[in-house]
């Protein structure tokens, strides 16, 4: 607001120059401008511009692993390159057991995830995964791929020993799921591969206010895979 970055407070003005840029881990639902806890400004994500060439800019891929049966603990060793393409950045995406009815044992470990570059353009990692606990509850564990490359590259490597290897082109079109062995048995998944436009957005207006006490701004951002983040607020006067 007016230049000044979250957490700021402001001397009382009756216009603000407002700027918001966003760089989600996921493709964006819409992103909302808070005064006073009331929308002044949104945009959804159908209203993001698409880049004319589609492989001109990265992707995040993300891929999953878990699933099987419910009481059933999967140890996981999986390596990924990327072919044909670069491999930007690599965010993992783990999580520790979800508390969902407390118990008198604990686990015997929390600390069972790993991950390691692989030389420029590959990623090694090891977790451990078990039965979604509830239908609502996900016990999977993950990591995202940022790559960059055209429709013939390819993400490939090895899941538990099991070879994978997909086109980016075909993640483009949608996600790409994979059993080790039959039904119920443990899985991996590639989220479809999402463009660097459907997951940014920026924005820039105008806002008057002349309330006599004090403003304040934040902005609410949700994206399609339910994921939620808040800014901090900026206040005026």
């Amino acid at each position: 607001v007016n230049g000044a970055p979250m957490g700021s407070v402001l001397e009382p003005s009756e216009e603000r120059e407002i700027e918001v840029a966003v760089a989600g881990g996921h493709a964006l639902d819409y992103v909302e401008v808070l005064h006073n806890n009331r929308v002044i400004e949104r945009v959804s994500g159908h209203e993001l511009s698409a880049a004319a060439d589609p492989y001109g800019e990265p992707f995040q891929i993300h891929m999953e692993v878990g699933w099987a049966e419910r009481n059933e603990d999967i140890d996981w060793e999986v390596a990924l390159t990327v072919a044909g393409g670069e491999l930007l950045k690599i965010e993992p995406r783990f999580r520790g057991h979800e508390v969902v009815a407390p118990s008198a044992t604990e686990a015997e470990s929390y600390a069972f995830s790993h991950w390691e570059r692989s030389g420029a353009q590959g990623v090694h990692f090891r977790t451990r995964t078990w039965g979604n606990p509830t239908t609502v509850t996900a016990s999977t564990q993950g990591i995202c791929l940022t790559v960059t490359g055209g429709p013939d590259t390819r993400i490939q490597g090895t899941v538990n020993g099991h070879p994978v290897s997909v086109s980016l082109s075909r993640l483009v079109a949608g996600p790409l799921a994979g059993y080790l062995g039959g039904f119920l048995t443990p899985s991996y998944y590639f989220q479809r591969a999402i463009p660097a436009a459907e997951a940014t957005a920026r924005l820039q207006f105008t806002h008057r206010s002349a309330t006599n006490g004090r403003d304040w701004y934040y902005v609410r951002v949700r994206q399609t895979n339910d994921q939620w983040a808040w800014s901090s607020p900026i206040w005026v006067g």
